[in-house]
């Protein structure tokens, strides 16, 4: 069941006229608290779970060996073990990825122990829980769910044991691993079928769920339907009831596919009136779930009326905004971003709150510094529960919400809510552009916000070494730039950069093609920016020089926005959420500490931007000495599979924080807790290569009293909010693994 944030309550409850002057909507999965469970039949044990303990072997479930003096044999299907001291039994190699786990189900009886611990083994070592003996001597069921266990979802599971602290007679039955939907009967949690990963409200069949609500003008029905198992085909049915009569809104059998079967129904003949939704499911045999995604009442647009702004936003992983002819380069890498300029406004001084993805997204989805959401790789945390971001903030409001992504880390995990209704992967062959048309045509009719974050830009090996680091765009980018005599890795990365602007423009042209670019707001922009060695440093996630967090950002909306403005104010990342709830008329939570540069872009008020400094954040700032990189490449990385990427945060001194402070000309740069601290005039150097902090006293005091109010102010922030250790943990699947791999972030 979905958590909500008391901001998004009262936030739905302060939007009520805004909202009805965009569309109404009712969503089934926000109010299934509130939904009368007509039937609901939970699955048998064992159904549809991973058995991990078989009779098939049985078993290869054995003592550690530690005790000589403990026995182990079979009875029948079960396994029984006498100990006479503290021992274990211990499951053959699994290479279990328990952040695909609901959770473990044990099957036992215990006899001279009051509890036994169940033990996982990973890459990181041991970690174990304890479970309680109900009653000695009789046969329970327990269930843990690894989403409890500190540091369980670290890796995958390479082996689990049951320990006893002293002598016992342990008698194991079964050992599953229980698929997440199989965990409760009914409830809401992300599901993908095939690359779309959405949110889903499930429940075991048969199941009827009732709805009480009030039909929008204009109404209409929509979700999309799919199945948990493979072989049961489910017949799902939508009812109406209103008054005396039943109306059967829609019926389909639904087998498992690679796709959601994506269904709606007109509901306008009810327009006004207060009735009964039933959604229903019924399967042959037990052990199928149905699978309900984003079900919605959703009032469509009367003819004439006004609009409200679609919103496409489309981020290029990694672009630098100096590699753009938009932003004065020497080389035409992106006309169409430079096209995109001149039909609305470009900032100069955009920055990125962060030097690297995992951490960066987070900010600008929940309009807070990192030192608010805490989210990184290394901690693996999700977005907590109590900070909202802005797409959650516009499906309330009635918009049809997608993220089309080639990222694993983008966009922000947002346990246990989803962000996005959408979120479609590059897993298919498909590319971004073909994933991000396909939503626009199927979404031309609706409100809707496309956030689309590529990878054109991004490296294809991360190895922090100029000579083996690698940018490799396809024909016919290939050799754009890097065609030249000793081409060096710039010159690549303009290949790619290219790639990005072909990519861009051609979903520019979908949006024209369908009719659309009249009333969508469009924004270019970047996570983070890139180094080539500047600063020591080649590729991203290091310390925020300004060639890591300078980053393009682009906005037009025809009719609205000035064409061809240029603004050289100070602005961030953190600013284009509440950017985009002000067009949408959707209140600015006060938790966002961005600020909405409509005021700046039409005119009306551009003080809030004057004399403003904003901050970012990194880790380290030099390569790791040589000692460190002994260890790291001859040792470490391979026994740990890790790349010395993941690594290098580990060895250079990944807990010392560095920040900088931007306010124009002066950009500020220090490392905690004892330095170094550096000055830069990015006026006169915009490279920062001379750091003249000697020669302004005042302003590095100045400055980096700035920093501490900062890094308190978010302290405080983050206290207020509750967002230390209050998400899930933010968890690698297969799929994500292999693409993490790919983009370097993980050793193969």
């Amino acid at each position: 069941m979905i958590r909500r944030s008391p901001y998004i309550v009262m936030l739905l409850m302060l939007a009520g006229l805004s909202l009805s002057a965009t569309a109404q909507s009712y969503r089934f999965d926000a109010h299934l608290a509130e939904a009368k469970q007509v039937m609901v039949t939970p699955t048998p044990i064992g159904v549809g779970s991973r058995p991990l303990f078989s009779p098939d072997g049985p078993l290869a479930w054995k003592l550690s060996g530690y005790c000589p003096d403990s026995q182990c044999w079979t009875e029948g299907d079960h396994l029984v073990a006498v100990t006479k001291e503290a021992d274990r039994i211990c499951s053959p190699p699994l290479d279990l990825e328990l952040s695909d786990v609901g959770c473990l189900e044990v099957e036992l009886r215990v006899e001279g122990q009051d509890a036994v611990q169940l033990i996982c083994t990973s890459l990181f070592g041991r970690r174990s829980c304890e479970i309680a003996v109900p009653q000695q001597g009789q046969f329970f069921t327990a269930r843990i769910d690894p989403r409890a266990q500190d540091g369980w979802l670290s890796s995958p599971a390479d082996e689990l044991n049951i320990g006893v602290k002293g002598a016992a007679r342990l008698e194991i039955r079964a050992v599953r691993a229980v698929a997440p939907l199989l965990v409760v009967p009914v409830g809401v949690r992300q599901h993908k079928v095939g690359d779309s990963l959405r949110q889903t409200l499930h429940a075991h069949c048969p199941m009827a769920l009732e709805y009480a609500l009030r039909v929008p003008p204009r109404g209409c029905f929509t979700v999309g339907l799919a199945v948990f198992a493979s072989a049961q085909p489910v017949s799902f049915r939508v009812e109406l009831h209103c008054g005396d009569a039943t109306t059967t809104l829609l019926t389909r059998a639904v087998e498992a596919s690679s796709q959601w079967a994506d269904v709606e129904a007109d509901l306008s003949a009810f327009a006004g009136k207060d009735a009964t939704v039933t959604l229903a499911a019924s399967c042959d045999t037990p052990g199928q779930v149905a699978l309900w995604s984003n079900p919605a009442v959703l009032e469509k647009r009367a003819p004439g009326a006004p609009a409200p702004p679609n919103i496409v936003y489309c981020v290029v992983d990694a672009l630098r905004a100096d590699h753009l002819d938009a932003y004065g380069y020497g080389r035409q890498t992106a006309p169409a971003v430079t096209a995109l300029a001149g039909a609305g406004v470009r900032f100069g001084w955009c920055l990125s709150q962060a030097t690297w993805t995992q951490v960066s997204v987070p900010s600008y989805h929940a309009s807070v510094g990192p030192l608010v959401h805490k989210v990184n790789l290394l901690t693996g945390e999700s977005v907590p529960p109590s900070l909202v971001t802005f797409p959650e903030l516009l499906r309330d409001a009635g918009y049809t919400t997608c993220a089309v992504t080639d990222n694993p880390l983008s966009p922000p995990k947002t346990a246990p809510r989803s962000a996005y209704g959408t979120v479609v992967d590059g897993s298919s062959a498909t590319t971004s552009t073909e994933r991000a048309t396909r939503f626009l045509e199927a979404n031309r009719d609706r409100p809707f916000l496309l956030y689309v974050h590529t990878m054109e830009a991004h490296c294809t090996v991360d190895s922090y070494d100029e000579e083996t680091t690698r940018y490799e765009a396809p024909p016919p980018f290939q050799g754009m730039f890097s065609s030249g005599n000793a081409p060096v890795p710039a010159d690549y990365y303009d290949d790619g950069v290219a790639h990005a602007n072909k990519d861009f423009e051609e979903v520019l042209a979908q949006v024209k093609a369908l009719g659309l670019a009249e009333n969508t707001i469009v924004i270019f922009s970047a996570d983070h920016g890139e180094a080539f060695l500047e600063h020591g440093m080649i590729t991203h996630g290091g310390a925020p020089y300004v060639e890591l967090i300078h980053v393009p950002l682009v906005i037009s909306w025809p009719g609205v926005l000035p064409a061809g403005k240029v603004f050289n104010e100070t602005v961030s990342l953190l600013d284009v959420a509440p950017t985009i709830l002000d067009y949408a008329s959707i209140p600015i939570p006060p938790q966002f500490q961005g600020l909405s540069l409509r005021g700046l872009m039409e005119g009306t008020d551009a003080r809030p931007f004057q004399e403003r400094t904003v901050f970012s954040h990194g880790v380290g700032s030099f390569f790791a000495p040589s000692t460190d990189e002994l260890v790291e490449h001859f040792f470490l990385g391979p026994m740990m599979g890790i790349s010395p990427k993941l690594l290098r945060f580990v060895y250079t001194r990944y807990f010392d924080d560095v920040f900088s402070a931007v306010r124009l000309p002066w950009a500020l740069w220090r490392k905690y807790p004892d330095g170094p601290t550096h000055l830069y005039n990015l006026e006169l150097d915009p490279g920062e290569a001379a750091d003249v902090a000697s020669q302004h006293p005042e302003t590095v005091s100045q400055m980096s009293g700035l920093i501490d109010e900062h890094r308190r102010h978010e302290a405080e922030l983050s206290l207020q909010l509750g967002t230390s250790g209050n998400g899930e943990r933010n968890t690698i699947d297969a799929g994500q693994k292999e693409a993490l791999e790919a983009l370097g972030y993980l050793g193969h």
